[in-house]
Protein backbone atom coordinates (compact mmCIF):
# COMPACT_ATOMS: atom_id res chain seq x y z
CA UNK A 1 0.00 0.00 0.00
CA UNK A 2 1.18 3.49 -0.64
CA UNK A 3 2.44 4.79 2.88
CA UNK A 4 0.83 8.37 2.11
CA UNK A 5 -2.80 7.24 1.96
CA UNK A 6 -2.35 6.18 5.99
CA UNK A 7 -1.92 10.02 6.53
CA UNK A 8 -4.56 11.80 4.34
CA UNK A 9 -7.66 13.53 5.74
CA UNK A 10 -10.52 15.57 3.47
CA UNK A 11 -9.02 18.96 2.21
CA UNK A 12 -5.14 17.60 2.40
CA UNK A 13 -3.61 18.85 -1.25
CA UNK A 14 -1.50 16.21 -3.24
CA UNK A 15 -0.62 15.50 -6.91
CA UNK A 16 -2.17 12.76 -8.77
CA UNK A 17 0.11 10.89 -10.92
CA UNK A 18 0.40 13.53 -14.04
CA UNK A 19 1.38 15.83 -11.19
CA UNK A 20 -1.79 17.74 -11.20
CA UNK A 21 -2.56 19.29 -7.70
CA UNK A 22 -5.17 17.25 -6.31
CA UNK A 23 -7.71 18.08 -3.17
CA UNK A 24 -8.98 14.86 -1.05
CA UNK A 25 -12.57 14.91 -0.71
CA UNK A 26 -13.35 11.81 1.25
CA UNK A 27 -11.13 8.76 2.48
CA UNK A 28 -12.52 5.60 3.24
CA UNK A 29 -10.72 1.92 4.32
CA UNK A 30 -9.92 0.95 0.84
CA UNK A 31 -9.82 4.36 -1.97
CA UNK A 32 -9.62 8.33 -2.18
CA UNK A 33 -11.73 10.55 -3.73
CA UNK A 34 -10.17 13.59 -5.11
CA UNK A 35 -10.56 16.49 -7.11
CA UNK A 36 -8.11 17.64 -9.82
CA UNK A 37 -9.32 21.20 -11.36
CA UNK A 38 -13.03 20.57 -11.16
CA UNK A 39 -13.61 16.88 -12.02
CA UNK A 40 -13.62 14.42 -9.05
CA UNK A 41 -11.64 11.12 -9.46
CA UNK A 42 -11.78 7.83 -7.04
CA UNK A 43 -8.11 6.38 -6.25
CA UNK A 44 -7.80 3.16 -5.17
CA UNK A 45 -5.64 2.69 -2.02
CA UNK A 46 -3.27 -0.57 -3.63
CA UNK A 47 -2.13 1.72 -6.40
CA UNK A 48 0.71 4.57 -6.20
CA UNK A 49 -1.49 7.32 -8.17
CA UNK A 50 -1.40 10.11 -5.33
CA UNK A 51 2.19 11.75 -4.30
CA UNK A 52 3.42 13.80 -1.76
CA UNK A 53 3.85 17.09 -2.05
CA UNK A 54 7.58 18.16 -0.60
CA UNK A 55 7.08 21.29 1.11
CA UNK A 56 8.79 24.61 -0.33
CA UNK A 57 9.60 27.88 0.49
CA UNK A 58 7.16 28.82 -2.10
CA UNK A 59 4.03 26.86 -0.80
CA UNK A 60 4.85 27.71 2.79
CA UNK A 61 4.72 31.50 1.78
CA UNK A 62 1.48 31.35 -0.21
CA UNK A 63 0.01 29.63 2.95
CA UNK A 64 0.91 32.99 5.29
CA UNK A 65 4.16 32.06 6.40
CA UNK A 66 7.12 34.44 7.45
CA UNK A 67 10.68 33.33 6.03
CA UNK A 68 12.66 33.19 8.94
CA UNK A 69 15.75 31.78 7.84
CA UNK A 70 16.48 28.86 4.59
CA UNK A 71 14.41 26.03 6.31
CA UNK A 72 12.44 28.19 9.18
CA UNK A 73 8.98 29.62 8.80
CA UNK A 74 7.02 31.41 10.81
CA UNK A 75 3.02 31.88 11.14
CA UNK A 76 1.85 34.48 13.25
CA UNK A 77 -1.99 33.18 13.81
CA UNK A 78 -0.86 29.88 14.62
CA UNK A 79 2.47 30.54 16.75
CA UNK A 80 3.90 27.91 14.82
CA UNK A 81 7.70 27.47 13.50
CA UNK A 82 7.85 25.10 10.81
CA UNK A 83 11.19 23.91 9.48
CA UNK A 84 11.21 21.74 6.28
CA UNK A 85 14.57 19.42 5.46
CA UNK A 86 17.15 21.31 5.21
CA UNK A 87 19.83 19.12 3.05
CA UNK A 88 22.02 17.99 5.93
CA UNK A 89 19.29 16.17 7.62
CA UNK A 90 20.23 12.86 7.64
CA UNK A 91 18.42 9.67 9.19
CA UNK A 92 18.14 10.27 12.44
CA UNK A 93 16.46 14.15 12.19
CA UNK A 94 14.03 12.50 9.58
CA UNK A 95 12.93 10.46 11.94
CA UNK A 96 11.24 13.25 14.10
CA UNK A 97 9.47 15.21 11.55
CA UNK A 98 6.54 13.44 12.96
CA UNK A 99 6.76 15.59 16.26
CA UNK A 100 5.57 18.92 17.12
CA UNK A 101 8.02 20.21 19.92
CA UNK A 102 8.56 22.90 21.87
CA UNK A 103 11.43 24.33 21.47
CA UNK A 104 13.77 27.19 23.89
CA UNK A 105 14.36 28.85 20.35
CA UNK A 106 11.35 30.21 19.82
CA UNK A 107 9.22 31.01 23.26
CA UNK A 108 5.62 31.32 22.92
CA UNK A 109 5.76 28.94 20.11
CA UNK A 110 5.97 25.26 18.65
CA UNK A 111 8.35 23.93 16.43
CA UNK A 112 6.92 21.84 13.76
CA UNK A 113 9.13 19.68 11.21
CA UNK A 114 7.76 18.58 7.64
CA UNK A 115 8.79 17.38 4.80
CA UNK A 116 5.48 17.51 3.01
CA UNK A 117 2.37 19.88 2.60
CA UNK A 118 -0.58 16.96 3.96
CA UNK A 119 1.50 16.47 7.15
CA UNK A 120 1.59 20.16 7.95
CA UNK A 121 -1.63 20.64 6.82
CA UNK A 122 -2.48 17.80 9.50
CA UNK A 123 -0.25 18.96 12.36
CA UNK A 124 -1.72 22.61 11.48
CA UNK A 125 -5.33 21.40 12.11
CA UNK A 126 -4.24 19.73 15.62
CA UNK A 127 -2.50 22.92 16.94
CA UNK A 128 -5.28 25.58 15.38
CA UNK A 129 -7.98 23.54 14.73
CA UNK A 130 -8.19 25.19 11.11
CA UNK A 131 -7.24 24.51 8.06
CA UNK A 132 -3.85 25.83 6.62
CA UNK A 133 -4.40 26.29 3.10
CA UNK A 134 -8.09 27.02 1.52
CA UNK A 135 -9.18 26.70 -1.88
CA UNK A 136 -7.66 29.93 -2.46
CA UNK A 137 -4.88 28.85 -2.24
CA UNK A 138 -5.50 26.30 -4.74
CA UNK A 139 -6.60 28.83 -7.23
CA UNK A 140 -3.53 30.64 -6.49
CA UNK A 141 -0.98 27.79 -7.18
CA UNK A 142 -2.77 27.46 -10.46
CA UNK A 143 -2.52 30.93 -11.93
CA UNK A 144 1.30 30.99 -10.30
CA UNK A 145 1.97 27.83 -12.99
CA UNK A 146 -0.11 29.64 -15.61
Amino acid sequence: MNRIFTDLRVSNFVKNKNGDWAEIESVSSDEVSIVVEGTFFIVKKDFFDIIAITLTKEILLDCDFVEMSENLFFHKKAKTVVEIKPKWWGETELRHTNTILIDKRFPGSLLVRSQYLHDLQNKFFSITGRELCSSKFMVKRKLATM
